[in-house]
């Protein structure tokens, strides 16, 4: 499993407006993309918001990436109306994972 971060610092005022277009975006990926889904994060600075998203791995989130250069779906659009900025955080691959899932916490570790 291959995860992914994001920073987005949003212009002031335009929280609500923000996150509805992140979940429509967040959305459109997980159904015609092929993520494994994503969350969204408040930081303690205003403005700042933080999120992860998981893929399969890389080489599809690097495809999907290099689709939405050329396409800008209009989901991707509307939620950059409202960026200051966004960046990629970090780059990571699953090592040990202890989320809890349906039916107890998942025991793909070492």
């Amino acid at each position: 499993m291959f995860t992914v971060m994001y920073e987005f610092v949003i212009k002031k005022g335009t929280d609500n407006s923000f996150r509805k277009a992140w979940i429509e975006h967040t959305e459109y990926i997980y159904a015609n993309c092929g993520s494994l889904g994503s969350r969204l994060h408040t930081t303690n600075v205003g403005g700042t918001y933080v999120a992860y998203a998981q893929w399969p791995n890389r080489e599809l989130w690097e495809e999907t990436a290099e689709r939405f250069h050329a396409l800008s779906p209009g989901t991707l659009l509307e939620m950059k109306k409202y960026l200051v900025s966004s960046l990629v955080l970090r780059e990571l691959k699953v090592c040990d994972d202890l989320f809890r899932r349906e039916g107890g916490i998942n025991s793909d570790t070492i």
